[in-house]
């Protein structure tokens, strides 16, 4: 007769029934259903449960048998079949929350006083159940299980303290050991404190013991008797470490218990990647076990060894904690890193190939794929690896196959297609059914193929970030030049995933709008099936958003925008592509072809060559659509989440990853911007473009002000600060690059959005705002500061009305700012300038050096360091040449206009340093690659004055020929002219009116300037200065002694120390040295000839002039782009590889192709980049 499971007596004997509700429970899901959801027969399993709590002071198996029915109770039968309604078991968390205190206060103490194998089997037993109850139950509501962190902490420790012997068949707990630690990651997703690093002491303890009975090779014997190991010691690991050090599994399983050993190092590397972007000094253990060669071979060894999958990914987890450490603890250690990874990349490309199998991986542990694309952005080597071996066509075929395959993406693109230009709600509930259908099929494999593919797009994105060539490699993968009706499928699938990404968002402010007027219903008429159907519809949307692949989509376009050769070719296919938003669109809901086609051949059907650009649904289109809507999109993702969640919480999340999308975004667009295609048009003429600008900057400004004016800076504050900034920056990064080359029209409208006093504002970081505390903060700061000046500089090129009217610009700035009491301003243009070039303390520790501008101007070392920081190599270029558009691009100098004493003083200070062999030891320390980078950044800086000089001193009747309004700078950058007028253009039949009557006046003013001799105090502001005036006080400042100084030293011939090579030039020997040789001396030349005709004889100057070579034409404008910014970069890694010099870590490896263009982007994410 079956039992009556629904009537059962509060008094019945569990004892009596339990063989009759375990053979009724076991492979009997829906019954497991019913039970759970029957209130009676759960009261009296609480009661029995309580009551057998109470009495475990008298005796382990009346709980016992509790415990464990209520595991199989809530253990699902398979991962498809549904079975115990785990909602309605939360009540037994506490209870077992009191059953962990007592097994790590008395349980474990008993075992030791009664160490009999009945006494552990039976305690083992009762604590896996506990651990294997919480994580059924965190598996549905992870922060219903919460409220037991404590007791679990405790207890899984205890249970880790039990034996530090090696883990054999002997091993007491060993299930319970191996449950506990699969939980770690479910507690670590809430605060843990120091219970996390207690756990990871007790761990590390563990895995050194188990590593010393680790059976290992002859030569590993004879490393570990060194007392000392070096870099040179691993110059060789391959015959070091492989074969010998490999043991096979069934030598290991004869000492260890794999599993075990299997559950320690994934929970290891589970806590240590939790505390890796956590600020923490490390423990004594912590270093011990990095230090020990011992754990270092076996790690290696137990890489190598073809086991178990999951141990294999977690022991490199593990490698990437050890290479990060050894990074970090010194620089000389990264031959030591790079030697190790050499040695491993075989086996972690192979752990590639069986990662995309692999249906989950436990939390806190990163795929080998996502710890290769960290090892490519610390250490540029590896993706010449990846590049010399052809693993990125390898990584491009799976992906490909991936994208291909994809039967969720292509259910989103049925569903856009129906979606009537995205202006009608889809049902996305539909998706479930393919999700599980999908699952059904593959094993799983569909389930992970999102997750799998992002990845994917992460490693290519890094690996495409700093080298022109491996852009071109995996932009032209399967490239067909010869058809032009196809192109490759990356270009297919970025467009495809931008456009999905914009589909969603869309979708998700149709869902808002229908919820708001769901609300306004009366009750009566509203659907009741509504709220369910709605919710699953948000749920399925908002978990697609969210999904890491359309984050690294936008990292892979940021990179692969860096080139312009990309730019023209590869996203040109992308803007080819129709779309469903088009209006034109052919897309039918009802194509039945769609139904047997995979996605790829989907979107490929849809590529036209000669699509337009001017379209709803193009590339760019999207791009823009999407900057528009996302913070609406993340208003309403919030909206929907806080009605179910804490509002604090779903606000911090949410904020992180639309802060991390708007970066990227910013990013990607500054590249696109840059380049003169129809990119850069559609961008620029874009009706809704600035005022996003405008409304997303004034939104992270706000953030950021709620952060300094808060009397409690508490960690989210300042993290939500931090991303505020960022996206300032970006926004900094579009102006600039939007200014570049900009007609003046488009440069007025800009500032009708984003106000100038904003690019004031963030110039006088240091002086008007305090520098700020926080270290990464105020690097951050410090970037707003030197773009400012970058900004000031792209302003004024080319531009005779912003040159002209910077200056009172300013003063007008200031003006406001006094009247809103800030009078420390400086009220001077060119106090403006010097205050912001001797802001040292920005950049360096000042606190125990006195008198600052002293130290400057006579401290040859500590100026040559600060040169060696190339943020404020860039600030003083910026200035540098934002002063010397004002002198290019003005009508008329007049005495106000020109340089004061102080700023003189500067610019000739930085003409005379020079790098001695000692300095060059005492600040470089014999690295050569700070040596190439000091000199090309000295050089920078001097070039930069040099150009100063010139254009201060031009004149158009000796030096060149007055330009109409008309001419085209950008041509005349690179054209020489003799100073004899007789010979200029003769060969090209050029003409170019002198426009006399615009320079009467002005001719007038410096002939009365001429007359009255050279005597500047007596002159009134408003005169205008003449170039023989303007040089006079240039030599009276002593720049013509300065320039020849450095001319001569430049041509003074150099000999080896040795004598064994023949004499060269100094100035062939430094990176831009030539360069700034030829302006150095026309700067002189200039100088001196205007100088002398002041009071030499005529037919002397005439004389000089035929005798003195050819110069220059004036450089008419001088405009910084993103690229231009890493040219010094450019040119030490070219150095570099000349030199055989190996390029830093975290240097990018810039390309060669000048002509091209291809220097890589600058980018704002030094500091965040994943």
């Amino acid at each position: 007769m079956p039992l009556d499971l629904d009537s059962l007596p509060p008094n019945t004997s569990f004892e009596t029934i339990l063989p009759q509700l375990r053979k009724a429970v076991i492979g009997n899901p829906a019954l497991k259903a019913r039970l759970t959801r029957a209130p009676d027969f759960l009261w009296w399993l609480q009661s029995q449960m309580c009551s057998a709590l109470e009495n475990l002071d008298h005796g382990w198996p009346e709980f016992a048998s509790r415990i464990e029915f209520l595991h199989l109770l809530v253990t699902p039968e398979s991962s498809v079949t549904p079975g115990a309604d785990h909602a309605q078991l939360m009540w037994c968390v506490p209870l077992i929350g009191r059953f962990l205190d007592h097994v790590s206060g008395k349980a474990l103490a008993e075992a030791f006083v009664d160490p009999s194998e009945s006494s552990w089997t039976l305690l083992d037993s009762m604590v896996t159940s506990a651990f294997s109850i919480l994580l059924e139950l965190a598996n549905v509501s992870p922060l219903a299980v919460a409220e037991s962190a404590d007791p679990f902490w405790r207890s899984i420790t205890s249970v880790a303290l039990v034996t530090h012997s090696p883990s054999s068949d002997t091993f007491p707990l060993k299930k319970a050991l191996q449950a506990g630690l699969a939980l770690v990651p479910v507690y670590l997703e809430s605060d843990p404190g120091a219970n996390a690093d207690a756990l990871l002491a007790v761990v590390l303890r563990r895995l050194l013991t188990e590593f010393d009975h680790f059976p290992k090779g002859e030569e590993s014997k004879s490393i570990e008797k060194n007392a000392e190991l070096t870099s040179s010691t691993f110059s060789n690991l391959n015959d070091m470490l492989m074969p010998n050090t490999v043991p096979d599994f069934h030598t290991l399983e004869k000492v260890v218990h794999i599993p075990i050993l299997c559950s320690l190092i994934v929970v290891a590397a589970q806590l240590l990647n939790y505390f890796k972007p956590r600020q923490r000094s490390l423990s004594l253990l912590e270093r011990q076990f990095y230090n020990s060669t011992e754990v270092r071979l076996c790690l290696v060894a137990l890489l190598q060894s073809n086991g178990v999958h999951l141990l294999s990914t977690a022991t490199l987890n593990l490698i990437s904690c050890y290479l990060d450490h050894i990074s970090s603890a010194s620089h000389s250690q990264e031959k030591l890193a790079t030697s190790i990874i050499e040695s491993l990349f075989p086996r972690i490309i192979d752990l590639l190939g069986i990662s995309n199998k692999m249906v989950v991986l436990p939390k806190f542990l990163e795929l080998p794929i996502s710890i290769l694309s960290d090892l490519c952005l610390k250490y540029p080597g590896v993706c010449s690896y990846i590049r010399n071996t052809n693993v990125d066509f390898q990584i491009m075929s799976e992906l490909e196959s991936l994208f291909s395959q994809s039967l969720l993406l292509k259910q989103i693109h049925i569903l856009k297609t129906s979606s009537g230009c995205g202006t009608k709600l889809v049902n996305f509930n539909a998706l479930k059914s393919s999700i599980t259908e999908s699952r059904l099929l593959d094993d799983g494999v569909q389930t992970a193929q999102m997750d799998t593919i992002a990845n994917y797009l992460l490693l290519l994105s890094v690996f495409t970030s700093s080298n022109d060539e491996f852009r071109r490699r995996v932009a032209s993968f399967k490239d067909n030049k010869q058809d032009k009706n196809t192109t490759n499928f990356l270009s297919l699938m970025v467009f495809e995933l931008v456009d999905n990404f914009r589909f969603l968002c869309e979708q998700m402010l149709l869902s808002y709008k229908a919820f708001s007027a769901f609300q306004k219903l009366p009750r009566e008429k509203s659907e009741p099936d509504f709220l369910p159907w709605f919710g699953g519809h948000v749920g399925m949307l908002m978990s697609l958003i969210d999904h890491p692949i359309y984050s690294n989509t936008f990292y892979l376009i940021r990179s692969l925008s860096r080139s312009v050769s990309t730019l023209r070719t590869f996203f040109i296919d992308c803007n080819s592509i129709q779309s469903p938003f088009d209006n034109e669109s052919s897309h039918k809901a009802s194509d039945s072809s769609n139904l047997s086609r995979s996605i790829l051949e989907i979107v490929s059907s849809n590529y036209d060559k000669e699509m337009t650009f001017d379209r709803e649904g193009s590339f760019v289109s999207s791009l823009l659509r999407i900057l528009n809507v996302l913070d609406p999109v993340y208003t309403a993702m919030m909206y929907f989440s806080t009605q179910k969640s804490k509002e604090r919480t779903i606000k911090r999340h949410f904020g992180e990853i639309s802060n991390a999308k708007f970066v990227i975004l910013l990013a990607l667009l500054a590249n696109f911007i840059l380049d003169f295609t129809s990119f850069r048009y559609e961008i620029v003429n874009n009706d809704t473009f600035l005022k996003d600008l405008s409304n997303l900057y004034k939104k992270a400004t706000e953030t950021k002000r709620e952060y300094d004016y808060s009397e409690i800076k508490d960690l989210e504050l300042r993290d939500t600060a931090y991303e505020s900034s960022k996206i300032q920056l970006g926004v900094l990064q579009i102006i600039k690059n939007y200014l570049y080359n900009e007609n003046e029209e488009n440069r007025k409208y800009m500032w009708e959005f984003i106000p100038l006093s904003i690019v004031f504002e963030k110039s006088l970081y240091g002086i008007l705002i305090p520098a700020c505390e926080d270290n990464e903060l105020h690097k951050m700061l410090l970037q707003h500061k030197v773009i400012a000046f970058e900004i000031m500089r792209n302003l004024t090129a080319s531009s005779t009305y912003f040159s002209e009217i910077i200056k009172d610009l300013y003063t007008e700035f200031v003006q406001e700012q006094e009247k809103e009491g800030l009078n420390h301003l400086p009220s001077e243009w060119n106090d403006y300038l010097v205050s912001s070039i001797l802001s040292f303390d920005l950049f360096v520790d000042v606190s125990t050096i006195d008198k600052l501008e002293t130290k400057f101007l006579s401290d040859d070392e500590f100026l040559l360091r600060l040169l060696l920081d190339p943020d404020y190599v860039r600030l003083i270029v910026g200035i540098n040449y934002t002063e010397d558009h004002r002198y290019t691009n003005s009508t008329t100098l007049r005495k106000r206009d020109l340089p004061s004493n102080n700023l003189l003083n500067v610019w000739k200070r930085l003409l005379e340093v020079e790098l001695s062999k000692d300095l060059e030891r005492k600040i470089c320390h014999g690295s050569s690659e700070k040596t190439l980078q000091l000199f090309s950044q000295l050089s920078e800086v001097k070039v930069s004055i040099d150009w100063l000089l010139i254009n201060l001193t031009w004149k158009d009747q000796d030096f060149g020929y007055p330009l109409t309004d008309k001419v085209n700078f950008r041509l005349l950058d690179t054209v020489r002219a003799n100073s004899d007028s007789s010979n200029m253009f003769s060969a090209t039949n050029i003409v170019v009116e002198d426009n006399e009557d615009e320079e009467e006046e002005e001719e007038g003013d410096e002939k009365q300037s001429r007359e009255s001799g050279f005597d500047l105090d007596s002159m009134h502001e408003n005169t205008v200065v003449s170039p023989e005036d303007r040089a006079q006080l240039l030599y009276k400042h002593g720049f013509a002694n300065t320039l020849q100084r450095l001319i001569r030293g430049m041509c003074t011939p150099v000999f080896d120390s040795d004598q064994t090579r023949h004499e060269t030039m100094k100035r062939f020997q430094n990176l831009n040295a030539n360069d700034l040789y030829e302006k150095s001396k026309t700067a002189h030349h200039q100088i001196i000839q205007l100088v002398a005709g002041v009071h030499d004889n005529p037919r002397q100057v005439r004389f000089r002039e035929r005798k003195e070579e050819k110069h220059p034409l004036r450089r008419q404008s001088n405009i910084i782009n993103a690229r231009d910014g890493f040219r010094a970069r450019q040119e030490i890694q070219q150095a570099a590889e000349m030199l055989m010099i190996e390029p830093e870590s975290e240097g990018d490896q810039n390309e060669t192709d000048e002509s091209n263009h291809t220097e890589p982007e600058a980018d704002m994410d030094d500091y965040w980049i994943r």
